[in-house]
C-alpha cells in the first residue's frame, strides 16, 4: 500500500508506535474523487484531489467480494466500479 498526499495540510496525524504489535497509523484527507482504477489488475488506485492511495488488491478478489450474495452495499461509486470492471471499461 501506498499513499501520496499532494501537501503536508491534508496530513492529519501520523503514528508510528514502539509499542505491542508495531502498530503504524497515517490519517489523511484524499479529497473528493477523481479517478478510481486498477493498474495491471493487481493495484486498486484512488485518486482524490489531495492525494493518491493506492493498496494491493486484485481485481478478481474485489469483483468475487461484490458478487457475494450476503455482501453489505458498499455505496453507489462502488456499485458502479463493479459494473465497469465487469464490462471491462475501466482505464
Amino acid at each position: 500500500m501506498s499513499v501520496e498526499i499532494k501537501s503536508k495540510v491534508h496530513v492529519k496525524n501520523v503514528i508510528i508506535s514502539n509499542e505491542a504489535h508495531d502498530r503504524v497509523l497515517f490519517v489523511a484527507e484524499l479529497g473528493d474523487l477523481l479517478e478510481l482504477n486498477f493498474v495491471d489488475d493487481e493495484v486498486l488506485e484512488y485518486t482524490g484531489t489531495n492525494g493518491t492511495l493506492r493498496v494491493d488488491l486484485k481485481k478478481e478478489s474485489l469483483l468475487k467480494l461484490l458478487q457475494k450474495p450476503n455482501a453489505k452495499p458498499l455505496g453507489s461509486k462502488l456499485g458502479s466500479l463493479k459494473n465497469t470492471i465487469k464490462n471491462g471499461e475501466e482505464k
